[in-house]
């Protein structure tokens, strides 16, 4: 995990509480890397594991972290690169609902 991934990893904790969340985890570990450090960190939250980065090519990610907030047919509505706090996706999601 990158050090923003990892000071956000609270922030998506918290979300994942109240809404469903997804994670990828684009140019990372192997698999079975990706669930020790979850396990390690406490992290509940499933991760999609894109070693190859497959995934963040055909969203366009150019950086992580990367944010999508998708609406409730599955539409992109938001995108972030970079940090973004919990409240700051808070707000975006209370706006789609």
């Amino acid at each position: 995990w990158c050090h923003i991934c990892e000071f956000e990893n609270s922030n998506i904790a918290n979300i994942a509480k109240d809404y469903d969340v997804i994670t990828i985890a684009s140019w990372s570990e192997s698999a079975t890397q990706v669930k020790a450090y979850l396990q390690k960190e406490k992290l509940n939250f499933p991760v999609i594991v894109d070693e190859d980065g497959e995934w963040a090519k055909v969203y366009g990610v150019k950086g992580v972290p990367a944010s999508f907030v998708l609406d409730k047919t599955g539409v992109i509505q938001y995108i972030e690169t970079g940090y973004t706090s919990e409240m700051g996706l808070r707000l975006r999601l209370w706006w789609l609902e």
